[in-house]
């Protein structure tokens, strides 16, 4: 007993003993400092402070116009990571690999129905798409870079694995995000 008090005792102290031990420069011995009143005048909200949030005006202004915001297919399409626009149309990938499409209502104004069936890319998880006419690049945490025809709805893997500098192939991981650009495509892992 007394021989795990004494383990105790020692594993307590080698854990307590930074408390106790002095800071280094330019820190020992210095509880606080005196800030000067004419430093004090700069703080936020004194007489010579920032006037952050009433410097914020014209494009900096607040709004809140996102307020006015409706969601949209709300419990129908889960877990979509990016929205695209095709046509009319707005493309969506939900987090099981079902590519969904929602064109105008025909009530017209700002509403938009789910149309047709939704395309199934596979498992594994979109983390973000890119629309370029009928096609469709997708990044997919388990399959990697896929090129998906919104007409036909074959799938292409364009990229699976990249090569180390010893040319090894190395699976790709989790792709996350890409975009394309005129001249070419731009994949984050």
């Amino acid at each position: 007993m007394w021989c795990s008090l004494a383990v105790g005792a020692v594993v307590a102290a080698a854990l307590l003993a930074p408390l106790f031990q002095r800071m280094p420069a330019p820190f020992d011995d210095t509880v606080t400092i005196e800030v000067p009143p004419e430093r004090q005048l700069l703080y936020p909200g004194r007489a010579n402070g920032s006037t952050i949030p009433a410097a914020l005006h014209g494009a900096y202004a607040p709004n809140d116009r996102l307020r006015a915001a409706k969601r949209l297919f709300e419990g129908q399409v889960l877990g979509s990571e990016s929205v695209a626009v095709h046509g009319n149309a707005l493309v969506m990938i939900d987090r099981e690999g079902f590519v969904h499409r929602a064109v105008p209502s025909n009530t017209g104004g700002s509403e938009y129905e789910l149309r047709g069936p939704p395309l199934y890319i596979g498992p594994g998880r979109p983390l973000g798409f890119h629309v370029s006419g009928d096609t469709l690049i997708v990044c997919d945490s388990l399959k990697g870079l896929l090129r998906v025809n919104l007409v036909s709805g074959t799938i292409e893997v364009l990229a699976n694995a990249v090569h180390t500098p010893e040319g090894r192939p190395e699976p790709l991981q989790y792709a996350n995000d890409l975009d394309v650009a005129k001249v070419g495509l731009t994949l984050t892992l």
